[in-house]
């Protein structure tokens, strides 16, 4: 009985060692991304190899010049133009040559029908980074939900926004991690996602330092990463300077969870809507006290939700109108004005509801209501 088809028999395959991967030609793809202006061009570049789409005899010897003059050509739409060469790299077929497709895409594609992308209000464009047990793979920039740390920075200067990056933690087929027997989880743990959020990164020429998260992000292994930067008004910024700004958690340092909780309600996703001035809000107790027999005595708790003015909550809804009208979404012209709001205000974080009683832009602030740092 015999096989069919009959397998060809080849004599000896012939290797030869290229070192596309070596340290020395990773070095010089580091100091060519380094020399680059704009971070966001080297980050694409650096892309193309995470990615295992190019080597870096393709980068340095034959896409290298024609990057750097379609970098001058495209100008500030060039990290763009290399983003989108991305995806015409992962189509290109198997006998098609780098340098042909590098000449295909630029031919169909002119500076003029390029178009850049306007995140909404409420988020910014974002470099994301996915940090796998055996690569690190770059993506984006996509449209991320903004939160008030970000754009505390970003009304100092608007280019400030790219030095934050959203990193994920993922297994090879891009799912949540999970627990393995057939792996040790504890030392994997502490050394592939500890040593990076120790240590940190190099993208692109910048080291980036562990931030923070958001308390849902965490559930799905996303954080925040920033790299130091200097920022206009307040001076040389770094990720300890920022959670040391965010306020005294001194009393928290030997409760890890509370005080990461705590600096977590400030990276929730929120969209900004009025800015309410010193004298137009109140902090409200937890208990009501009444008066009895001369004394003091526990009444009730309150309801747990906070309050604020009707003519406050105009002032809202009309910035939320706005929003969704410069997004190119009407959705709020056929809604019914709401009647409560969920709030992320002075690292109070809760729920307000529409009392008539209150005058002016006036708002209260429930300690119930709101989970105070």
């Amino acid at each position: 009985m015999q096989c069919e088809p009959r397998p060809v028999r080849v004599p000896s395959v012939d290797a030869q060692a290229m070192r596309f991967f070596s340290p020395r030609e990773l070095s010089h793809v580091q100091r060519w991304t380094k020399t680059m202006t704009d971070w966001k061009n080297a980050f694409q570049i650096e892309a193309y190899l995470r990615s295992g789409l190019l080597n870096t005899h393709d980068l340095l010897v034959t896409l290298q010049k024609p990057i750097e003059g379609a970098i001058e050509h495209y100008k500030d739409k060039s990290s763009e133009f290399l983003r989108l060469f991305f995806g015409a790299l992962k189509k290109r077929k198997p006998d098609e040559h780098p340098r042909d497709c590098f000449k295909r895409f630029s031919r169909d594609n002119s500076p003029q029908t390029i178009k850049l992308p306007r995140p909404t209000p409420g988020n910014i464009s974002c470099h994301h980074v996915i940090i796998t047990p055996s690569k690190i793979l770059l993506e984006g920039p996509y449209p991320t939900q903004s939160n008030r740390v970000i754009r505390r920075f970003q009304d100092h200067d608007p280019a400030l926004v790219e030095r934050f990056i959203r990193v994920e933690f993922r297994d090879e087929d891009r799912l949540m991690y999970r627990w393995d027997g057939d792996v040790d989880g504890t030392w994997f743990l502490k050394k592939r996602v500890g040593g990076v959020l120790r240590h940190g990164i190099e993208i692109g020429g910048r080291s980036f330092e562990f931030l923070a998260y958001s308390n849902s992000a965490l559930r799905e292994h996303s954080v925040w990463f920033v790299s130091p930067f200097r920022d206009p008004k307040e001076g040389f910024v770094t990720a300890e300077y920022i959670r040391s700004s965010l306020g005294d958690f001194s009393e928290l340092l030997r409760k890890p969870s509370k005080y990461a909780a705590r600096i977590a309600q400030n990276f929730g996703a929120t969209e900004r809507s009025v800015k309410v001035r010193p004298d137009e809000w109140e902090e409200q107790p937890d208990l009501i006290p009444e008066k009895k027999n001369g004394e003091d005595e526990v009444k009730e708790f309150t309801d747990g939700v906070g309050t604020i003015s009707p003519e406050l909550a105009d002032k809202i809804w009309e910035a939320r109108c706005k929003a969704e009208k410069q997004a190119g979404r009407n959705r709020s012209e056929n809604c019914v004005k709401p009647s409560a709001y969920q709030f992320c205000f002075l690292g109070y974080k809760g729920v307000v509801v529409v009392d008539s009683r209150l005058k002016a832009s006036r708002c209260a602030c429930d300690h119930r209501s709101a989970s105070s740092p």
